[in-house]
């Protein structure tokens, strides 16, 4: 079934400012070819008379006043073409194939909104709607319409509207209405004003859907078959034309389709690139795949291929380490926050890190000061600078055996070793001068190698998640002889349940091995909707709290031996604070 999308222009009596920005939205286009426009404005039952004194523009009919709006179009189009058709019977109707331009007192009964002048109603194919097959631009028949160029006056003019209608008929929409909205001058924006003739960013937009380049794709290398050992790599790719296009672009997307042993295919839908990667392959990750490319033009499909994964056994003397985070570090709910637990009979020696100065930036913060709490909110321990109380030279020797990185004399980084009774417990680092900028926090096991009757099991932070070099990132390393498996997670509107009011709305998170690789990269938990149930179990088994939103990120992974990096980041450059889990699970 086409999709259907609607389009609105409101009116206002401000001119438009002008903007430095360009940052056009494109939803889709046209194959190539004519683009036939009826219009049947004059031989519409609502349309209003002409003014007593004619159109200011000498327009002979509201039909010859839209008319310029469609060649404004054509002459930054290539492959692509409007074409208007003058009816003189009126013939409208809601998804009857044809594109239609008329006055009407509704919008297929539906009542306009306040001061909407104008609709444009598009039916579009295709899994993201990049195929235009019908549009309908219905112009209120209640306001009061003229022809005419310069300043906007109190009648409406209606080919600056029509130009507007015909670029969403087009594919284009509201840069101003965006996320992020965008400062941009433009005739796309939502509101009307002095614009009447196409801006920079509408005919760049129109350039690129329209321009002749874009075409339907040819597969150059197509999808190949998988055979994996669980926790071993792969990747799926699709070549076109020889050329890497990763996350598409306005007028080429990629969607990847997933069918597992005896289910049914998914839409993989926050797969946005010509590949996919399976790093540290699971049994789930078993079963069918394919591609469809798609652009205006159509779609073409890759061949559908198998993934095998074989089980491998698991190594219960395998388990976390140390976790480090690199993060933005505040005062009150911005702290950066690191929570384990232990497990088992026999006390623990942690060392933890709260790092600063030595990070060598200048945005990160100056004099962190770091609190170690049980899960009870009793403080264990406390440092401002790690050589406080002269603990300098047994501070050191436990960074030589952690293998951490030494602090130079006199930085005012802090550290802490504690023993530790199996529980819950909480490191915090916060800036002493209430300036927060960027800190590093870090948890070391000293009795990784020696202490057997209890284990590090579940690492957590809690940070501000910002954009750029100020997302959330969190270093671990798990140890042992083999593969083990874990549950990881990132959370943003869990915490908004439990009071935190400035918390990341949507999540994503990424897995790099050691050499910075890319392995996982997984945006909203319920996709692949067939694993929704394992997860949640998985949820249920490793004590994690249950996810309320689909928002949230999670992936379960068998890992070897090695040192990864988890990236928490917001979707589409979103911040606010959110949480980073990882959960080893009885193998």
């Amino acid at each position: 079934m086409p999709g259907s999308r609607r389009a609105l222009f409101a009116v206002i009596t401000a001119a438009l400012t002008a903007a430095v920005a360009r940052s056009h939205v494109i939803e889709g286009g046209w194959p190539s070819g004519s683009i036939e426009m009826n219009l049947m404005l004059d031989a519409s039952p609502a349309a209003p008379a002409l003014p007593a004194r004619g159109l200011t523009d000498k327009a002979a009919s509201w039909n010859a006043a839209v008319l310029p709006a469609l060649d404004a179009w054509n002459a930054h189009m290539e492959r692509s073409k409007f074409t208007g058709i003058v009816r003189t019977r009126f013939e409208a109707a809601r998804s009857n194939g044809r594109n239609e331009v008329f006055f009407a007192n509704d919008i297929y009964g539906e009542a306009f909104g306040d001061r909407t002048l104008a609709v444009a109603l598009s039916n579009q194919t295709g899994t993201f709607g990049l195929r235009f097959v019908e549009s309908d631009v219905i112009f209120n028949a209640s306001e009061t319409w003229d022809s005419y160029r310069g300043n906007l006056r109190s009648a409406i003019d209606i080919q600056r509207v029509a130009l507007h209608e015909f670029g969403h008929v087009l594919g284009l929409n509201h840069p101003d209405q965006d996320t992020p909205a965008q400062d941009v001058a433009a005739i796309m924006n939502s509101q009307v004003g002095n614009l009447y003739t196409l801006q920079d960013d509408d005919i760049e937009a129109a350039t690129i859907i329209y321009n002749a380049s874009v075409g339907l794709p040819a597969i150059t290398t197509d999808l190949a078959p998988l055979t994996l050992q669980e926790g071993e790599s792969g990747e799926l790719f699709l070549g076109l034309d020889g050329i890497l296009r990763p996350g598409g672009s306005d007028v080429l997307k990629f969607a990847w389709f997933f069918q597992p042993a005896g289910g049914s295919p998914e839409w993989l839908f926050t797969v946005k690139d010509p590949f996919i990667k399976l790093g540290a392959a699971q049994p789930e990750d078993a079963g069918s795949y394919f591609v469809s490319v798609e652009t205006p033009q159509g779609e073409v499909r890759s061949r559908t291929v198998t993934v095998t994964v074989a089980p491998r056994a698991k190594s219960p003397a395998t388990r976390l380490a140390n976790l480090s985070t690199r993060g933005i570090a505040g005062s009150g709910d911005r702290a950066l926050i690191v929570g384990f637990v232990i497990t088992g009979t026999e006390p623990r020696r942690i060392l933890v890190r709260g790092i600063g100065p030595s990070l060598g930036i200048p945005s990160a913060i100056s004099d962190p000061v770091l609190d170690l709490t049980s899960g009870a909110g009793t403080t264990i321990a406390a440092n401002d600078n790690w050589e406080d109380n002269g603990q300098g030279p047994a501070v050191s020797a436990a960074f030589a055996q952690a293998g951490a990185f030494e602090l130079e004399p006199g930085t005012t980084d802090a550290a802490l070793i504690a023993t530790l009774e199996p529980g819950t417990y909480t490191a915090l680092i916060r800036p002493k001068d209430g300036q927060e900028g960027l800190a590093l926090v870090e948890a070391y096991d000293l009795d990784a190698d020696t202490v057997s009757g209890s284990r590090l099991v579940n690492l957590s932070t809690r940070g501000y998640v910002g954009t750029g070099d100020n997302i959330l990132i969190g270093g671990f390393v798990v140890t042992g002889n083999g593969p083990r498996r874990y549950l990881l997670r990132a959370a943003g509107d869990l915490l908004g349940e439990q009071g935190v009011s400035d918390f990341l709305d949507d999540t994503t998170l990424d897995l790099l091995d050691a050499g910075g690789r890319l392995l996982r990269r997984t945006d909203d938990w319920d996709s692949p909707a067939f694993l929704q149930a394992t997860l949640s179990a998985t949820f249920d088994a490793a004590g994690a709290v249950s996810f309320a939103d689909r928002q949230e990120s999670a992936l379960l992974l068998t890992l070897e031996p090695g040192f990864y990096t988890l990236h928490l980041a917001g979707f589409e450059g979103q911040s606010g604070i959110a949480l980073l889990e990882i959960y080893e699970l009885d193998p």
